[in-house]
């Protein structure tokens, strides 16, 4: 024979608590819906559309359509960026592009490409690669002999130079 429980108050709580928790979840359920939008930022009821112009100035698709960036207002105690410098600042910016979409463009081809042409583009890639660190090992050459003309014309300071002291900026 099974043992039936008595419906007495022991197991009723638990079941009790089942159904409280039920109704906790539904009530909490709309809300937790209706939260997952950003309630701080206000609705806008006829947002106007923005559609880029046509001209000729977005004539290629790596274009972006934003006005060019404003010079900087002079630091105070800094002095201002030359001339030249801001030229060596163009021309990079200008190399960093023109090399952007060199590779861009052949990892176009690369992805449409046949075995051997894809042979041939990594070959491309690596040829890039080591004229780039030719590049830089011709660079860093350069620079430790221009450290060691600025030791040279400095005998004041060479000391100080070679062995490292003094505290620097504090970091």
């Amino acid at each position: 024979m099974i043992a039936r429980p008595q419906n007495n108050e022991s197991t009723r709580k638990p079941r009790v608590g089942l159904v409280r928790l039920g109704c906790l979840v539904l009530l909490a359920l709309p809300s937790a819906l209706t939260a997952q939008t950003n309630p701080a930022a206000p609705q806008i009821p006829q947002r106007p559309l923005v559609v880029a112009p046509n001209g000729p100035q977005n004539t290629s698709p790596d274009q972006v359509n934003i006005p060019p960036r404003p010079e900087r207002p002079p630091t105070p105690g800094k002095p201002a960026a030359t001339t030249e410098m801001q030229k060596l600042v163009r021309d990079f910016q200008a190399a960093r592009e023109t090399y952007i979409r060199q590779q861009q463009e052949l990892n176009r081809k690369l992805s449409t490409a046949t075995d051997e042409q894809r042979a041939l583009i990594r070959e491309q890639i690596k040829e890039s690669l080591r004229e780039w660190r030719e590049l830089q090992k011709q660079q860093a050459k350069d620079l430790r002999e221009q450290a060691e003309s600025i030791k040279n014309n400095t005998p004041n300071y060479r000391d100080v130079i070679n062995h490292g002291g003094g505290d620097g900026r504090g970091r």
